[in-house]
């Protein structure tokens, strides 16, 4: 028997075989009885008996297309199953053809067990299901699992109840990091800083803010040892809070002061300036990433640079030189470097202008864009220009977009139903909502067609967890400035596949080093389909 994380208390899984054909027909039987009363007519829920449901059982478990998996009690007796595996009637699709659990088992999270396990050995596919369009009630649990009716309908004339199918868009699923290593830090002699300037290639323009040059701030750690050990951030106050100032005065105030106690590993550094600046996450970001590439040349570890941006975007930001390629994250990370695909963001604007931008970068070698979105008036007639631009779907092009919390929860639906509306078909909807509208945002995730993703609704791994509870995103936009550098994403991370929400790892306009990290932690957290968000280097090319 095996057991898996997030399986309900008790309960075990492992694998259906021929033996458990009985058990499974009285799981089936009186689930359907429990579950299907006004759903199906009462003469065929009267009529099923565990003997006449064992053949159909039985052919399952004989499909090669399709696993069954038993959940199991503590004495062993088989308590609900599962059956998923490939979609026949969708290449490359998956298919969730079963879930069942016995009403005595009921309240015991068997159910939620048992879904979760199914998606997570489906992660990079859509899956599909079918439901009874009256039942309610699953329907809203797999909904909450980011299912999303697709449109077919039928009626199985042995049930005599109409079904309508249900989709999972593939998603990029967590893959939880190894703990910080033990590595031996030298003692920090000083920190210094320098704000760097330079010009984008042209205006990054959100609902939030518009940015004209890329302003960094470089931290650099000194050691008697000789070593320097370089970490970068920028202030994004529309987003973190976080200011030039209050960034450099954390650097140059409690974070110093941190450092110069003299943690003596990578752990107590990082959990030392955490504690010193946990309300400046762009700031312990900068030290973060700075204390990780000490520890990393104090142990002499080496990399083989950065992971290459793929997807096209060879000009999306591929850092270059020491310690901008940050080869020695790895070691750190525990993964070994792996190609990235990033989307390009296309900066809200007249529809027209979004067009020719968005013309642009396909030809560049972009495969998924994001759309900054702004004015719920006007967003439509953005999306749908660039629709068009790109040959009105026939081009394999992945569209996202993002209101940057510009949408109130009715306007958020309303746009999305009028995209919608010209068949018009998102890969996910970034941050319809403010921030702090978790109701807000799990509205719109009950109305949208598309899976949500919360980006500055997250900060923190307690953020996963309260978006989680109330079912209010898909997946989760983890970016180093927001929660305060390589150290905290590690726990951002845990507590997405702690709850099942799907990763996109995404920067800030910031320079390389902090998106060559931000890549290597793609690299090492996530497995899946999505192209992350990391196109900062693309921007600040001049």
């Amino acid at each position: 028997m095996t057991t898996a994380g997030g399986v309900a208390a008790g309960v075990g899984l492992r694998t259906a075989g021929a033996g458990d054909l009985a058990a499974m027909a009285e799981v089936f039987v009186h689930a359907w009885r429990s579950g299907y009363r006004g759903v199906v007519p009462d003469e065929v829920i009267d009529a099923m008996e565990p003997s006449g449901v064992a053949g159909d059982l039985a052919a399952g478990l004989d499909n090669p297309r399709l696993a069954t998996v038993l959940a199991v009690g503590a004495d062993g007796s088989p308590v609900g199953f599962t059956r998923f595996g490939e979609d026949a009637e969708h290449v490359d699709g998956a298919y969730l053809a079963a879930l069942y659990v016995h009403p005595a088992a009921g309240g015991l999270g068997v159910g939620r067990t048992l879904l979760r396990h199914a998606l997570d050995a489906m992660p990079d596919r859509d899956v599909r299901l079918w439901v009874f369009e009256a039942n309610s009630r699953a329907r809203d649990v797999y909904e909450r699992a980011g299912f999303r009716l697709e449109g077919p309908r039928r009626t199985d004339p042995r049930w005599r109840t109409p079904q309508v199918l249900m989709r999972r868009p593939a998603r990029n699923r967590p893959r939880p990091l190894p703990p910080l290593p033990d590595l031996e830090l030298p003692p920090v002699d000083g920190l210094s800083s320098a704000v760097v300037r330079r010009p984008l290639r042209r205006p990054f323009r959100t609902a939030l803010r518009t940015v004209r040059a890329l302003s960094a701030i470089e931290v650099s750690l000194h050691t008697s040892s000789g070593i320097r050990a370089v970490g970068t951030t920028v202030a994004t106050p529309a987003i973190t809070g976080d200011t030039e100032e209050s960034i450099l005065a954390a650097l140059h105030g409690p974070i110093t002061r941190a450092l110069r106690r003299g943690p003596r590993t990578l752990a107590e550094a990082v959990d030392a300036i955490g504690a010193a600046a946990a309300g400046v996450p762009s700031a312990r970001a900068a030290a973060d990433l700075a204390l990780h590439h000490l520890a990393a040349e104090y142990a002499g570890l080496g990399g083989s640079g950065d992971p290459a941006p793929g997807g096209g975007a060879a000009s999306a930001g591929a850092a270059s030189g020491d310690p901008a390629e940050a080869g020695w994250l790895p070691a750190l990370l525990g993964n070994a470097a792996a190609p990235v695909r990033s989307d390009l963001t296309v900066s809200v604007d007249s529809p027209s202008a979004m067009a020719a931008a968005a013309r642009e970068a396909v030809a560049e070698g972009f495969d998924t864009l994001k759309l900054k979105l702004a004015d719920p008036e006007a967003d439509v007639q953005r999306v749908a220009a660039v629709h068009a631009a790109l040959g009105g779907g026939d081009r394999a092009t992945v569209l996202r977009v993002d209101a940057n919390q510009a949408w109130s929860p009715a306007d958020a639906v309303r746009v999305l139903d009028g995209i919608a509306a010209l068949g018009i078909d998102l890969e996910l909807v970034e941050q319809p909502v403010r921030a702090d509208d978790i109701a807000g945002l799990a509205a719109v995730r009950r109305a949208s067609p598309w899976p949500v993703l919360a980006d500055e609704s997250v900060f923190t791994a307690e953020d996963v967890r309260r978006i989680a509870d109330a079912s209010a995103a898909d997946l989760v936009n983890l970016k180093l400035l927001k929660c305060g550098g390589l150290g905290p994403a590690r726990d951002v991370v845990a507590a997405c596949a702690e709850t099942g929400l799907g990763l996109v790892v995404g920067c800030m306009l910031e320079p390389a080093e902090g998106v060559a990290a931000a890549r290597h932690l793609a690299a090492a957290a996530t497995e899946g389909p999505m192209a992350h968000d990391l196109d900062a280097g693309w921007w600040a090319a001049v």
